[in-house]
């Protein structure tokens, strides 16, 4: 009579996963600095993060051309490197990102100013009928003071060539208007774990307080490219390699997904993907073989049974293959 046995493998592995815990970054206590953009002072914590938005808005023809150009103290609010505006350009430059180019000068630079210089042009042109946000930039606070993010706009054409805005920063049509105002990122990063699943890479991370939904990135050589978004606590990464090494993180996002509300792990989590060993069984007359198909970087294997509900160890060995000769005849496991 042919034997029964359920089995499931552990690859075991020679090596250690050291994670480090990276925490949200240190916030000075009692430590306040006074922020002030679009006429409007804001308070936020040294340490804590806030976001800086530019919108537009125009009731004559489509714009075709503008560019904008905002002064930081980089020493009071540190904010993107130019490798992070190049990776994530449809977050910083939400509305015109397909032609938008965003550059971080020095007062060596063209424009004289030290902090961000935003273009886009389009041919076709953009609608600004309504308000729309063309800079969206996040800034941690180091250090308490008095400071302001004040935008200026000029070389701004509509589709016909007519100047809006001179290159002086002169306002040509009033129905050109410049709208700016700052958001407190002040939810908690993310923490989260990367850990091998039977469908892939398991990202998890803690649930943050007020947290509407998250986003959640993998790294593409220096760039953070999105995963998925979710409302959930856990993702699973199905496209992944075995052998392969991946890294993640992830952000917190606004209730309506258009911006973030926290920063985020910068180094990520990193975990090389093994793929779980794929069992056959073969019955003989007085045993049953076992197969598997081999995982990148196991130095030997784990072969368990089903004993009365619970796994128990059958033995370790390094090759694709064992025997178990322990069944009785028409036993199972």
């Amino acid at each position: 009579m042919k034997k029964q046995i359920s089995v499931f493998l552990i690859a075991t592995f020679l090596f250690i996963l050291i994670f480090s815990a990276v925490g949200a970054p240190a916030s000075a206590a009692k430590q306040t600095a006074s922020i002030t953009v679009g006429g409007k002072t804001y308070t936020a914590n040294v340490g804590s993060y806030v976001e800086y938005d530019l919108s537009l808005s125009y009731t004559g023809k489509k714009i075709s051309t503008a560019q904008a150009e905002l002064a930081v103290d980089f020493s009071a609010l540190s904010g993107y490197t130019q490798a992070e505006l190049d990776a994530n350009i449809s977050a910083a430059a939400p509305y015109t990102s397909a032609n938008s180019v965003i550059l971080r000068t020095k007062k060596s630079g063209g424009t004289g100013t030290e902090g961000y210089v935003m273009n886009f042009v389009s041919a076709g042109g953009y609608d600004f009928s309504s308000y729309h946000a063309i800079l969206t930039l996040a800034f941690k606070v180091e250090k308490a003071g008095s400071y302001t993010l004040k935008a200026k706009v000029r070389h701004a054409e509509d589709v016909d060539g007519t100047v809006i805005v001179d290159g002086n920063y002169n306002i040509l049509d009033q129905n050109f208007r410049i709208k700016e105002w700052l958001e407190p990122i002040n939810l908690s990063v993310p923490q989260l774990s990367v850990t091998n699943d039977t469908e892939g890479l398991k990202i998890k991370w803690s649930k943050v307080k007020d947290a509407a939904a998250y986003r959640v990135f993998y790294k593409d050589g220096n760039n953070w490219k999105k995963l998925k978004d979710t409302t959930e606590t856990s993702a699973i990464d199905k496209n992944v390699t075995d052998g392969n090494t991946y890294t993640y993180t992830v952000r917190c996002l606004s209730t309506d997904r258009s911006h973030f509300v926290s920063d985020y792990v910068r180094a990520g989590k990193k975990l090389t993907y093994h793929a779980a060993p794929k069992l056959t069984v073969s019955h003989g007359t007085d045993s049953v073989k076992l197969s598997w198909t081999a995982t990148k970087g196991a130095a030997k294997y784990r072969v368990y049974y089903l004993n009365g509900g619970s796994w128990k160890k059958l033995k370790d060995v390094t090759s694709l293959s064992c025997t178990d000769t322990t069944l009785a005849s028409g036993s199972s496991r």
